[in-house]
């Protein structure tokens, strides 16, 4: 069973490329499909990934083209009902894909029948003006302060890293150059960070619920719908979300 707090350590790394954490997919039914994906599943999904050692190619709207792969997924991991991933585009590619705000991404999956039994493998992530599934794309402010409320519910961070890791990603908007002429996104670089490091304090239970909740006399806003609905479905506190969103972003 994939580790839903571990990235993919078998994808190759792209030098010269901007890397981008992105939401890929939600394990729920999909009735018009006639299909359900379970948490199982997206496991599958992840060890799959990491067995093949190949990164997944990226397309527009499903269509294959000439210019494909305009970028490749270059890592996953599930946590909870959600499918996270890492993926990699080429600097000049990426520039026009902010300008334009193709931030929204749609997977296309197959069943397979392997060694580990019959599920689904990843075959492309593309490019979408409409998502299949809600929330999935680059992720947001709203969904990295997910993330961070999320490393530090499951004991990745401790209560004294949050505020400094807060700073970290509130960066995240913009690329690292590094002296091999690489790039890399650095909320990507800080989720594969944190994810791959041991607990450092275990959680859970032990936590009281009063530290999820937001004090009264702060002005917080709240998350959006998509937000919210995410942090329920890692069991996380909306408002302590909207507090860690308002101390990386203002």
């Amino acid at each position: 069973m994939v580790s839903a707090v571990s990235f993919s350590q078998t994808a190759p790394v792209f030098s010269g490329k901007v890397h981008i954490p992105a939401q890929l997919f939600r394990a729920d039914a999909y009735p018009d499909k006639g299909v359900t994906i379970t948490p199982e599943d997206l496991d599958g999904i992840c060890k799959r990934f990491s067995a093949s050692g190949q990164p997944v190619p990226i397309r527009l709207e499903h269509i294959e083209t000439p210019l494909d792969p305009l970028g490749h997924v270059v890592a996953l991991h599930r946590e909870g009902d959600l499918l996270f991933g890492t993926l990699a585009f080429p600097v000049g590619l990426y520039s026009h894909i902010q300008e334009r705000r193709a931030d929204k991404v749609s997977l296309g999956l197959h069943v397979v029948e392997d060694e580990n039994g019959k599920g689904y493998q990843m075959k492309e992530c593309s490019l979408v003006f409409t998502p299949r599934v809600q929330g999935a794309g680059f992720l947001s402010p709203d969904q990295i302060a997910t993330r961070l409320a999320s490393l530090q519910a499951s004991g990745k961070i401790t209560p004294a890293m949050v505020a400094p890791a807060a700073k970290l990603f509130s960066l995240g908007g913009g690329s690292l150059q590094f002296s091999d002429g690489s790039q890399a996104n650095l909320s990507a670089l800080l989720d594969e960070l944190f994810l791959a490091s041991p607990v450092v304090q275990v959680r859970g239970g032990q936590v009281p619920t009063a530290q999820f909740s937001a004090p009264s006399n702060e002005s917080v806003p709240a998350l959006s719908g998509e937000a919210a609905k995410m942090a329920n479905t890692l069991g996380l506190d909306p408002a302590r979300v909207a507090k860690i969103k308002k101390e990386m972003f203002g």
